[in-house]
């Protein structure tokens, strides 16, 4: 997407982040999920840098929390190194909520 953006002649870029999405239990509650994800984005003159989800084919949205955009994937990375031998362990909890914003606000 990014390379097709560029060769129409727009600035574009990639974009790592977290995507929050809601569901209902079979009892109707509420869950939200967040995975890693990643989009491509093109900046429009006259709206600014606008998302392009190509997983879901659909603009990005607020669900689409970014962390890192960047001109090429690698670069988006949070850690880079190289190490001959080691062990290691990796151990990663997420939780979400919806945070209500009373309306009068």
């Amino acid at each position: 997407m990014i390379a097709v953006l560029r060769h129409l002649g727009f600035a574009a870029r990639f974009v790592s982040g977290y995507l929050l999405q809601s569901s209902r239990t079979a009892e109707g509650e509420e869950t939200l999920t967040c995975d890693l994800h990643a989009w491509a984005e093109a900046f429009l003159p006259g709206a600014g840098w606008v998302g392009f989800d190509t997983t879901s084919g659909l603009l990005t949205a607020q669900g689409h929390l970014p962390l890192a955009a960047t001109p090429a994937p690698e670069q988006a990375a949070p850690v880079s190194g190289v190490l001959d031998q080691c062990n290691a362990t990796f151990d990663v909890s997420m939780q979400t909520a919806r945070l209500l914003i009373p309306e009068s606000v």
